[in-house]
């Protein structure tokens, strides 16, 4: 699932002071790159009082990595000399047995 920008909440946190920024232009991409992998299609033990064998046969098979790309400019109402920026993203999706996962970019402005 692809979510837009807006929906992962995006909030900024400037100089200790939270803001609720605003998504504009946004574009999302997909991308699929293939590659070729390999897949057991079987697997053989076999175990004596005095041996082991074993055998695993495998093929090649076609796999997909996908790549989602999120373009936007986020804008939050803001003046003055910044010296610390944090922009949190979070979901509902996110809080998996209450741990309440963020995205947090930051950055020092010296």
């Amino acid at each position: 699932m692809v979510e837009p920008l807006e929906q992962l909440v995006p909030t900024f946190e400037i100089d200790g002071k939270e803001h609720k920024a605003i998504v504009e232009n946004e574009t999302v991409s997909m991308f699929d790159y293939s590659y070729q992998g390999r897949v057991e299609v079987a697997s053989v033990q076999g175990i004596a009082a005095n041996a082991y064998i074993g055998m695993s046969l495998t093929e090649p098979e076609e796999r997909v990595f996908r790549v989602i790309e999120r373009r936007g400019m986020i804008c939050v109402p803001f003046g003055g000399r910044v010296r610390e920026v944090a922009l949190d993203l979070t979901h509902p999706y996110w809080e998996v047995a209450d741990y309440n996962y963020h995205l947090v970019f930051a950055w020092k402005i010296g």
